[in-house]
C-alpha cells in the first residue's frame, strides 16, 4: 500500500522522513486542479536511501589460547544500519601499551589466529566493522 508524503499544498518538492536506512523507496506523484479535477498517477520513481555508521560492534572473545598464539573472534554489532558488511578490522597491543597492532584486516571473516605473542603477556584486543557504503564503527570495548 502507498503512504501520503505529502498533500494539501502547491509545493513541486517535499521531504519524507520517518525512512528506513538503505531501503528502496517507490514514489508518485497525483495532481488535484482548482477544479477538483485529479490526473492519474505518474509513473513509479525508485530511490534507495543513504545507508548509516553501524553501531558499536561487541567487544571480541577468545577461543584456543598457546603461549605464542590466541584465536580471536568477533560478531557483528546489533544494527550495522544498511549495508551490508563489507570489512572488519581487529586489532591487539599488549595491555595499556600506546600503538595499536592490526591482528585482522580486509575481508568479511569473523575469527582470526594472532599469533607471533610474547609469553605470558596480558594483551588487549578490539574490533570495528565497515560496511558497503564506507561507513565505520566505534571501536568495541577491549578485550
Amino acid at each position: 500500500s502507498w503512504s501520503v508524503g505529502y498533500s494539501g499544498g502547491t509545493a513541486t518538492s517535499a521531504t519524507v522522513t520517518g525512512l528506513s536506512y538503505y531501503e528502496l523507496y517507490e514514489f508518485r506523484v497525483r495532481v488535484t486542479n482548482a477544479e477538483a479535477y485529479t490526473s492519474l498517477d505518474s509513473s513509479v520513481a525508485q530511490q534507495r536511501t543513504a545507508a548509516d555508521t553501524p553501531d558499536t560492534p561487541p567487544a571480541p572473545t577468545f577461543g584456543a589460547v598457546t603461549s605464542t598464539s590466541i584465536d580471536v573472534q568477533w560478531s557483528a554489532p546489533a544494527d550495522i544500519n544498511g549495508a551490508s558488511i563489507a570489512e572488519w578490522v581487529m586489532e591487539y597491543r599488549l595491555s595499556g601499551a600506546g600503538s595499536w597492532s592490526v591482528g585482522y584486516s580486509g575481508g568479511t571473516a569473523t575469527s582470526a589466529t594472532v599469533t607471533g605473542l610474547s609469553y605470558y603477556e596480558l594483551y588487549e584486543f578490539r574490533v570495528r566493522v565497515t560496511n558497503a557504503e564506507a561507513y565505520t564503527s566505534l571501536d568495541s570495548s577491549v578485550a
